[in-house]
């Protein structure tokens, strides 16, 4: 009870909040794009590859997650850090990991995440013409743009992991990955008309290439900065542990500049 019961209260708690994440994420560029079409009812992504981000690019992992995943690690004598400080069973007393504040806040992370990926993929990838002279048209930018999505979620969810195994690792790349074979498996058959034939530019596109890549890496680093500073505002035990790090910093520098270890700053 004492190491389950809180593991399972975390894991679960996050596979809730993360779900409903990844899906504003996807949900929502849609509902950026209606803003521009007057809610016409027109599709971003294409119909069929739309119905497998929940059931495979990004379904199989957060469950692997939520199964395997430990923040503490149980020793074979049956010892445990968890077990040395009661203070980390506070999230389950105050019920921090499921309140509505947080179920709140991923929802409203979500929206602002889809909103980043539809304007920066939006705004670089319009009007652009390849070197061959063909457009990137309105397909391939709502694949980047899906491709951004699925690239986010999971890499979201590799940064929530605290023990990353190989297993992990190789199941979000076959996941990710799957999306590349299914796609390419769409654009060789008529029987999918949004996305016949146009590999030529979807695949060769450099823009397509650099606008995911510059999106995932952009919000990867805004989000860390905006948690960080979040936690500081907002989060009383990290902030002590934060300014308890600084002044330990602090001190040790000022030792070895006392002991001549390094030179003083003029």
């Amino acid at each position: 009870m004492f190491f389950h019961g809180r593991e399972n209260y975390r894991k679960n708690s996050n596979l809730v909040v993360y779900t409903f994440y990844k899906n504003f994420i996807f949900v929502f560029a849609q509902f950026w794009f209606a803003l521009y079409n007057a809610f016409s009812g027109q599709v971003l992504f294409e119909p069929i590859i739309f119905q497998f981000f929940n059931i495979v690019f990004t379904g199989v992992p957060v469950i692997f997650y939520a199964i395997n995943d430990l923040e503490f690690e149980k020793k074979i004598d049956g010892s445990c850090k968890l077990f040395d400080n009661p203070w980390y069973y506070r999230i389950g007393m105050e019920n921090t990991h499921f309140s509505k504040v947080r179920f709140w806040a991923w929802v409203m992370y979500g929206c602002a995440h889809s909103a980043m990926v539809y304007y920066m993929n939006g705004y670089i990838t319009e009007n652009h013409v390849e070197e061959s002279g063909k457009e990137f048209g309105f397909w391939e930018g709502g694949q980047t743009i899906y491709l951004a999505c699925i690239l986010l979620a999971n890499v979201k969810l590799f940064q929530m992991m605290n023990n990353i195994t190989c297993y992990a690792g190789w199941l979000l790349f076959l996941c990710t990955g799957s999306y590349f074979l299914m796609m390419w498996l769409e654009t060789l058959y008529a029987y999918f008309p949004e996305v016949y034939k146009f590999g030529e530019v979807y695949w060769c596109s450099w823009a397509a290439w650099l606008t995911v890549l510059f999106v995932v890496s952009t919000l990867w680093h805004v989000d860390k900065i905006c948690m960080h500073w979040y936690k500081i505002c907002f989060v009383p035990s990290y902030r002590k542990i934060w300014w308890e790090r600084g002044e330990a910093l602090t001190i040790a520098e000022a030792q070895m500049e006392h002991t001549g270890l390094v030179e003083p700053v003029v």
